[in-house]
Formats: structure tokens, sequence, C-alpha cells
């Protein structure tokens, strides 16, 4: 009969009893650990690594991601030790971790999707910004030569109140009436309102980051100190349990006592 597809599923997980999810934590838990690990350090890395030096920064997260991976395959191994406390303590610690790297990973996908709504927004103001430069540019050019002409109509004015002025003293001193002149000078033209500049966005993609940076450091920092005292766990409650384990074959054995084990006496 042709297996049905829950089947083979059911067959493929199937694990002997004492071995529940022994194999399941490397077909389930450690994609899904190294998956974030390494998505939490890419993303870091592009939120972090645009241009000039900050590309240094990138390249050392993803340096960092990988020794987390590398830390999470060995802890691992150390969740089905037979020591009781050491399983249970890397299996908790573990946990923990995932938690943490989750939670880290939706704080990195915020950050991202509202980092890139930023930068679009950036990006259509400095467009509109050039067009509206463009378009401004030969109404400031004619308001321009409108101011400058209005300066100078206003020094003709200047200078033919001075020769009217002058024209009525001299008038009166020789008996003479003076007609009024008829010069006149105006300016009719008036300048173009100039329409108003795009708005620039209420937020920069420079002060977001500056403003959430602390965060995502530190996040990466406490993914890091996660599987540091997970690897410290294991390295302290194994010293102690090797240190009390008794010699298999002890370096100095007393052939005497030995011999005398042997070879005792029978009871009458």
């Amino acid at each position: 009969m042709k297996r049905t597809f829950g089947r083979r599923i059911n067959e493929w997980l199937h694990e002997s009893p004492g071995e529940i999810f022994r194999q399941g934590k490397w077909r389930f838990w450690f994609p899904t650990l190294i998956g974030l690990t390494a998505l939490n350090a890419v993303m870091t890395a592009v939120i972090f690594g645009q241009d000039g030096a900050q590309k240094y920064i990138g390249s050392i997260v993803v340096l960092a991601g990988a020794v987390l991976c590398w830390l999470a395959l060995g802890l691992l191994h150390y969740s089905d030790s037979d020591d009781r406390l050491l399983a249970i303590g890397v299996a908790a610690l573990d946990s923990l971790t995932l938690l943490f790297v989750a939670a880290h990973f939706s704080f990195l996908l915020w950050c991202q999707g509202h980092l890139w709504t930023l930068r679009a927004a950036e990006t259509k103001y400095g467009q509109d910004l050039a067009a509206y430069n463009s378009q401004i540019a030969p109404i400031s050019s004619d308001n321009a030569r409108i101011t400058a002409a209005a300066e100078r109509i206003a020094e003709i004015e200047k200078q033919t109140e001075r020769l009217r002025n002058d024209m009525a003293y001299w008038s009166r001193r020789n008996g003479v009436k003076s007609a009024p002149s008829g010069l006149k000078v105006e300016l009719s033209t008036t300048k173009v309102e100039l329409p108003a500049p795009p708005k620039a966005p209420e937020e920069s993609s420079a002060a977001f980051l500056a403003k959430w940076d602390h965060l995502i450091r530190l996040a990466g920092f406490g993914e890091l100190a996660l599987s540091i005292v997970t690897l410290i766990f294991v390295r302290t409650r194994t010293a102690t349990t090797n240190a009390r384990s008794p010699e298999i074959f002890p370096a100095e054995i007393d052939a005497g006592d030995v011999e005398k084990r042997l070879i005792r006496p029978r009871r009458s």
C-alpha cells in the first residue's frame, strides 16, 4: 500500500523511547536558532553597513554571527548529557537564548522596515526639491531683474527730483515761471509669488538610527552574552562533575594491597 504524506512524516519524526527530541532538536531547534542568528547578523550589517567606515561594522557583525552559530552547534549537544542538571540547565539557557534571538529578530525587522520608509521619504523629498528648484529658477531670475529695474527707476526718480528742484530754484531767482515737468517713471510690473517648497520629512533616517542605535547594539551583546553564559555553565558544571568522578585506572597501584585482595585465605 502507498504510504500517505502524514505516515511518511510520522515515520521520519519517530524516535525511540528515551530519545524523544534527540534528533528533533537538530531538525527543528538548531535550524531555527541558526537561521534567526544569521538573519540578525545580516540585518544588523544592512542597517549599519551603508557607506564609509560603517561597512566594517557590518563585516564584524557577520563574523560575530558566525561565532554564535558555532557556539549554538556545540552547546546544543550538551542538552542530552547524562548529567541531569547539566542537561536541564543547558536546555533552559538554550530556550532563553532562542526567545531572545526571536525578540532580537523582531526588533531588527521593525527597525529595518521603518528605516526603509524613512529613506524612501528622503529620496522622494530630494526629487521634489530638485523639481522645485528647477521650477523656481526662472521665477527667481525674473524677480531679480524686476528688483534691479526697480532700483534703477528709483535712482532715476531721485535724479529727476533733484533736477526739478534745481529748475524751480533758478526759475524763482530769475523771475521765470517754471512749467511742471511731465517726466514720471512708474514700474507697473509686480513680483511673482514663489510657490511653497516641499515639506521635509519629520524624521530623518540618521536621527532614527541615532535614537535606536544603543538598543540595537545592546540586543546584539545580549545575544552573544547568553551564549557565553551557557558556555560558562557547561564549563563549570563539567569541571565539577569530572573532578568528583573516580579514576578508572589510578596512576599508582599498591601491588601488595592488590595481592592481598586477590589471594584471600579460605575459611574452613
